[in-house]
């Protein structure tokens, strides 16, 4: 009996962690995005830049809930601190944690978003439109940073 009771704290354990440390969730919204680490094993960055956005740009963090399904750390694409889409991963956007700030973070999100978007509706990638995307994040969460 003792033995099944470790294996079911243990069961347990192993759950929340995969849940709490793999998805960010938002159940409020039905918001369940994968965040596959990498070499920068943390996503904290991640999670706290989408409650960035969840709480001052709301309708953003709706959109990025609706579209992104992946959130993917690797550092080969973006480099370290930055972030990027490759065509034909639907719903999977590359973003560096490595910088550690919750508002480039966010920004990269929006600014990857960006890129989806243009992919979904058949229009060429145009980085001066992704750029003031994120110029609007920082401009509008530097407002709650303390």
């Amino acid at each position: 009996m003792k033995r099944i009771v470790y294996l079911v704290i243990i069961l347990l354990v192993l759950n929340y962690v995969r849940t709490s440390f793999i998805y960010y969730k938002d159940p409020f919204i039905d918001c369940k995005i994968r965040i596959a680490t990498s070499f920068e094993f943390s996503n904290k960055t991640i999670k706290a830049g989408m409650r960035a956005l969840k709480f001052g740009q709301p309708e953003v963090y709706k959109e990025v809930c609706a579209k992104v399904k992946i959130i993917d750390t690797a550092t080969a694409c973006g480099g370290f601190g930055g972030g990027c889409y490759r065509p034909g991963t639907e719903g999977r956007i590359y973003v560096s944690t490595a910088q550690g700030a919750v508002l480039e973070s966010a920004a990269i999100i929006v600014h990857e978003l960006c890129h989806l978007k243009q992919q979904e509706e058949g229009r060429p990638f145009e980085e001066n439109e992704c750029y003031a995307a994120d110029d609007v994040i920082f401009s509008e969460l530097a407002q709650f940073e303390p």
